[in-house]
């Protein structure tokens, strides 16, 4: 599911094996997006999409070991890694070869989209802003996995009691 979720992304976003300057996607800019569909999903639907255990690491959220194991397919996505200004390392995912994803439910697709549709207004520093102030990531625990669903649960009780309020 999630192989089919990373094409779609990757379609959607016009990133094409066949056109050299959207060939690729940012690693972290694809994991903040696997993120916000989740909780996205989780919010509007109590139920999560893509099946990844968040933990929040110091400065990062999971291992992505579920992105590289859901890309490990060399026939279709690489890894490239690129030096940048800071000496830091930047990874993107390339598309060897245009491949369809199967169908996701509509709910699902609807999810998806709008979580694309916030993404594409943002850079990726605006994006990066925009997903470590979302509830989950600012009150879960570092190193230690969280329930999305119940993070879920608590935030729309909140906003319910404010709602309430005013």
């Amino acid at each position: 599911m999630l192989k089919d979720i990373i094409l779609y992304i990757m379609q959607k976003m016009n990133v094409s094996s066949v056109c050299q300057d959207k060939k690729s996607i940012e690693i972290v800019r694809l994991l903040f997006i696997l993120y916000l569909i989740d909780w996205h999903a989780a919010v509007k639907e109590d139920r999560t999409i893509t099946g990844i255990q968040w933990i929040i690491k110091p400065n990062w959220m999971s291992d992505s070991d579920e992105i590289e194991e859901a890309t490990a397919d060399r026939s279709i996505f690489n890894v490239i890694e690129d030096p940048t200004i800071s000496a830091s390392i930047k990874q993107r995912l390339i598309l060897q070869k245009e491949v369809q994803p199967k169908q996701f439910e509509p709910w699902k697709t609807a999810v998806i989209d709008r979580v694309l549709e916030v993404a594409h207004q943002r850079n990726l520093e605006e994006l990066s802003t925009f997903t470590f102030s979302t509830y989950p990531l600012l009150t879960a625990d570092s190193d230690k996995p969280f329930d999305m669903l119940e993070k879920a649960r608590i935030y729309k009780e909140f906003k319910e009691r404010q709602t309430k309020k005013n």
